[in-house]
């Protein structure tokens, strides 16, 4: 199959990046990130496929050097993290036929801008798998919810989501009955009461349970050094919504009122 194939435009005709936008883009981005961005704007119509950042072995190809964790996505993020409003509502919904239990699903840019960080390549390498990946997830369960980090070794979990959301990415769509639970004013709040960075990024965890890494990776007193001059308590700004899954009704109170979601049920709120 022809790669061009699978290449479609905007509602302007557009393919890529229109130039104000890549404009703005390259405003912000790492001088890395620029080159990305200019091949992204229409460097890949030259090319058969596009590689990711490590491509596939002995690759060839040109990479993408545009990272959750690089300074584009960092910039962005604080920008957004600065404009949170209590009733905010999660900006991505999609009701998933085989979820069991509605799940919420946020950035915490705490965690990312410590991968971002000159610590961040000794944080992953201590944590390896087990490394916070700076997705936080909140499973509403009969016993109760409360967030909890998403890692790197469980990243695939959500795997259909980011698909589902970059297939809509430049659609103007939205639900046609999105949840009534949907505020993030609440979930904001139990974000606080998430254990601080510095308990998260205890190396001594990982000193007990796997020695022989901390013989094998440099860095230990810059990462401590790092952590120490973190708050202690988490803030607001560090909690920025992404998406809301759901399947089950939804009781409204004491009203004794069930919401039934529609199969419509995705877009942007």
């Amino acid at each position: 199959m022809d790669p061009t194939d699978k290449i479609v435009t905007d509602n302007k005709g557009i393919v890529g990046l229109s130039h104000s936008q890549l404009h703005d883009l390259m405003s912000m981005a790492s001088p890395e990130e620029r080159a990305s961005l200019q091949f992204l704007a229409g460097g890949y119509l030259l090319d058969r496929n596009i590689s990711t950042t490590f491509g596939p072995p002995g690759s060839n190809l040109p990479t993408l050097g545009i990272l959750p964790d690089g300074q584009l996505s960092i910039t962005i993020s604080d920008y957004l993290s600065s404009l949170w409003l209590d009733q905010d509502p999660y900006p991505f919904v999609f009701r998933d036929s085989d979820l069991e239990n509605p799940l919420k699903i946020a950035a915490h840019l705490g965690v990312l801008r410590i991968l971002s960080s000159p610590v961040g390549p000794t944080v992953r390498s201590l944590w390896q798998d087990e490394c916070p990946s700076g997705l936080i997830v909140m499973e509403q369960t009969p016993s109760g919810t409360s967030w909890g980090h998403v890692l790197v070794g469980g990243i695939d979990r959500f795997q259909d989501l980011a698909e589902s959301m970059f297939h809509f990415g430049n659609e103007d769509i939205t639900p046609l009955d999105a949840p009534p639970d949907n505020s993030t004013q609440v979930d904001r709040q139990a974000f606080l009461s998430m254990a601080p960075i510095q308990q998260v990024f205890d190396w001594m965890d990982i000193a007990t349970r796997f020695p022989q890494r901390i013989s094998q990776v440099g860095g230990i007193l810059e990462l401590q050094l790092h952590l120490s001059g973190l708050s202690q308590n988490p803030s607001p700004d560090d909690f920025i919504p992404i998406a809301h899954l759901f399947n089950r009704t939804t009781d409204l109170g004491p009203s004794n009122e069930t919401w039934e979601p529609n199969f419509e049920d995705i877009g942007w709120c």
